[in-house]
């Protein structure tokens, strides 16, 4: 067995212990997260809902009213939060709030969420430019991804 064919069975074995769990996952690393998340979501049982994702990435006005609408709707399903560290300090503490913080404009937020990044969040936090609180929410299975054969 290859590095490449190991890297794959270690994360078919995320996909199917995390799966099992509601809890959140953050995908660090260059490697296909969001393939690797739709299919947690969907070899997960008991959660209805649609695979939603939102591109962190988007001007922060479109992103803003993006994020909240997605959340809004996605109850039950679950959220993909593509390159999470591009939110800005003043987004993540709101997205920290509706994730569960006490009932606000937008509620408490039931959907499954999972995220990606290629940026240094527990560096970033540690020194003040991620909200360490949200890194730690977001954090509670990591899965290092390596990168996707053939990007050399």
């Amino acid at each position: 067995m290859d590095a490449a064919e190991l890297a794959a069975e270690c994360i078919n074995l995320v996909v199917v212990g995390a799966a099992a769990t509601d809890v959140c996952i953050l995908f660090i690393g260059p490697g296909s997260a969001k393939e690797i998340a739709h299919r947690v979501h969907s070899v997960g049982r008991g959660r209805p809902g649609r695979f939603r994702v939102v591109d962190c990435g988007w001007p922060e006005a479109v992103l803003e009213q993006q994020l909240f609408f997605v959340l809004q709707r996605g109850s039950g399903g679950t959220i993909f939060l593509e390159e999470v560290g591009r939110l800005s300090l003043e987004l993540q503490e709101r997205l920290l709030n509706a994730l569960g913080g006490p009932a606000g404009s937008y509620g408490r937020i039931r959907p499954r969420v999972m995220a990606s990044t290629t940026e240094p969040l527990l560096q970033r936090a540690l020194e003040g430019t991620y909200n360490e609180r949200l890194f730690y929410r977001l954090n509670a299975i990591q899965v290092i991804l390596p990168p996707d054969p053939g990007d050399g």
